[in-house]
């Protein structure tokens, strides 16, 4: 991945990259089923697997939420909505790798493209944030976004 964001990765489609989670999650929950069925995944590796993108969608319906906490809960065995980031890197990566080689094989496929962007945009948002324990930097910023918040509604507060 280069240096650069990913085209969606912009603020404004934050909401896309919620929905998109939702839409990985969804269809885990479809497929992976019939893949232990068919023997083409272990029992184990389907539950990591859905594990992993269920807290990928609660981290997203967590950011996205104008209501929630400044801080998202923290777990000491499992971290932040229930996979630690390192994880949550590693699948991502995968995921957008592969959404990237669909979207290639079909080059007129704009949904397929569109879903590589939007996957690319979540790979690239879950990096560690340098100086802290590792935590994705979108976590970081939308905390640190909803502290300063508060901070200011409560400066206007005592204005008042």
């Amino acid at each position: 991945m280069t240096s650069l964001p990913p085209r969606l990765a912009d603020y404004r489609f934050r909401g896309y990259c919620a929905d998109t989670a939702a839409h990985l999650l969804r269809g885990r929950e479809a497929s992976f089923p019939a893949y232990v069925e068919a023997g083409k995944l272990t029992a184990e590796a389907a539950g990591e697997g859905l594990a992993l993108i269920r807290a990928l969608a609660a981290q997203w319906r967590w950011i996205t939420d104008l209501a929630a906490p400044a801080c998202p809960a923290w777990n000491d065995r499992t971290g932040y909505f229930g996979r630690y980031n390192h994880l949550l890197v590693a699948e991502l990566a995968t995921i957008a790798v592969k959404a990237r080689a669909q979207a290639d094989r079909n080059p007129t496929s704009d949904d397929r493209r569109i879903m590589a962007d939007l996957c690319d945009a979540l790979a690239w948002h879950q990096r560690p944030y340098s100086g802290l324990s590792g935590e994705a930097v979108i976590v970081v910023m939308v905390s640190a976004e909803r502290v300063v918040d508060l901070r200011r509604k409560r400066a206007e507060r005592l204005a008042a």
